[in-house]
């Protein structure tokens, strides 16, 4: 998987990665993460919307992902993730996030990831800061 998105020398990019993160005080641990099926992933982060969590559970996927090792497609992973995440877990919502998921896949994106901003700015990869400054301005300002 990694080398479909880096290339079949993925050490320099993970290299990076892993530095990148760590100025932000991040820690990256890719070499530990559970290639799964992130579908319920995803319907956990609709879940977690709904209760206005979201931030929090992307965040909480997140670090288990690419920190911790755990394995994100795991029921029982997902509902602790969702109880750290001060999620009330939820088997709702499967069909919207297929859809969801569908229309997404159906745009064909260049990558991720793909921001889109009301005024029909789109950056997409790894923007720099003063793209994305640039492109969240008009939200400042309102």
């Amino acid at each position: 998987m990694l080398r479909r998105a880096f290339g079949a020398d993925v050490a320099p990019a993970m290299a990076r990665i892993t530095a990148m993160a760590a100025a932000e005080g991040l820690e990256f641990h890719h070499d530990g993460a559970v290639f799964s099926h992130t579908f319920e992933a995803h319907r956990l982060i609709a879940v977690a919307a709904a209760q206005g969590r979201a931030e929090a559970a992307v965040e909480r996927l997140f670090r288990a992902h690419h920190t911790d090792g755990l394995n994100i497609a795991d029921p029982a992973v997902l509902r602790r993730l969702a109880a750290d995440a001060g999620v009330t877990w939820s088997d709702a919502g499967a069909d919207a996030v297929r859809a969801a998921l569908a229309a997404v896949r159906a745009e064909a994106l260049p990558g991720i990831p793909y921001l889109r901003f009301p005024d029909g700015v789109t950056l997409t990869g790894n923007p720099s800061r003063e793209a994305l400054a640039t492109a969240l301005a008009p939200a400042a300002a309102a």
